[in-house]
């Protein structure tokens, strides 16, 4: 019996929404302390003028992450007149003009419980990725801090916190627990179109371990030796991996392999297939002789 998925829709009067904003070409979004205050400033007076409570951020150089409980006004709206709000303050202060973000952003729809416990790590650790602190407690501008510090004018802890338990008590020790407790090479990552997935490195390596890969083997699988076997054992790692939807690059990074030794193999190994597709009766032949 398949694990039992519990929506998120059960918690709230509204749809919680992921979204995501970076810098027009990855230019700095912050340039001070200032900048962030400022656009936290604008955040909690739209809340209000909105109708919209924010349950978690993260403020880098380069971009934001805002988790909002959307209710009766669309994310798209608060979200815009947030920019041009935040953009026009912005330029006066620093005497320049014109946009200061990418064309488009991503506000994805919260709606499994498990995927929003898999979101407030991801979130928390964004500027421990950065390597801007060792770990998210250290970081100001993070909802996870201002829960910790016990702040309540920016981000509504009760809301933050129902899905984890009924009693407010276990609920924000559950919480501090799913933060304190998270791994930062297995916090998923965010793909193009904004959804987490699983880290390229964890699933090349449980690749590694479902083709049965010896450490022998792993070791010259992951060099440039080309002996009959391992050259198949690389083959199939690269093809596998593929059909997970793992970046070339990312592939020729973990083999230690040029980008375009994988390219060439899921190439020449796909050409193959169509091939037999098309004319089974060509390879049939070249099987019997």
């Amino acid at each position: 019996m398949g694990k039992k998925v519990i929506s998120m829709r059960q918690y709230y009067d509204g749809t919680v929404k992921h979204v995501y904003q970076q810098a027009h070409n990855r230019a700095y979004l912050f340039n001070s302390d200032g900048d962030k205050m400022l656009f936290l400033e604008i955040l909690r007076d739209y809340q209000k003028k909105f109708d919209f409570s924010l349950m978690d951020f993260a403020l880098l150089n380069t971009h934001f992450h805002l988790l909002l409980l959307e209710r009766t006004v669309p994310t798209g709206k608060i979200l815009g007149m947030l920019k041009q709000q935040f953009t026009r303050l912005y330029n006066t202060r620093h005497r320049r003009s014109g946009t200061l973000y990418n064309s488009s952003y991503q506000a994805i729809e919260v709606w499994q419980r498990d995927y929003y416990f898999k979101l407030l790590p991801y979130i928390a650790y964004n500027p421990v990725k950065a390597k801007l602190v060792k770990s998210p407690e250290k970081y100001p501008w993070l909802g996870y801090t201002h829960i910790l510090k016990n702040r309540s004018d920016l981000i509504e802890k009760e809301l933050v916190l129902r899905p984890f338990a009924k009693d407010p008590d276990q609920a924000l020790v559950k919480y501090k627990k799913l933060l304190a407790d998270a791994d930062p090479l297995q916090i998923p990552q965010l793909n193009s179109r904004g959804l987490l997935v699983q880290p390229s490195e964890l699933i090349l390596r449980r690749i590694f371990n479902d083709l049965h890969i010896s450490e022998t083997e792993g070791k010259m699988v992951r060099s440039s030796f080309t002996g009959h076997r391992i050259v198949e054992l690389r083959r199939n790692f690269i093809m596998n991996a593929a059909a997970e939807q793992v970046p070339f690059v990312e592939i020729a990074r973990f083999l230690n392999v040029s980008y375009e030794t994988v390219r060439r193999t899921w190439k020449t190994n796909l050409d193959d297939t169509i091939s037999m597709v098309e004319n089974p009766r060509r390879h049939l032949d070249d099987t019997e002789n």
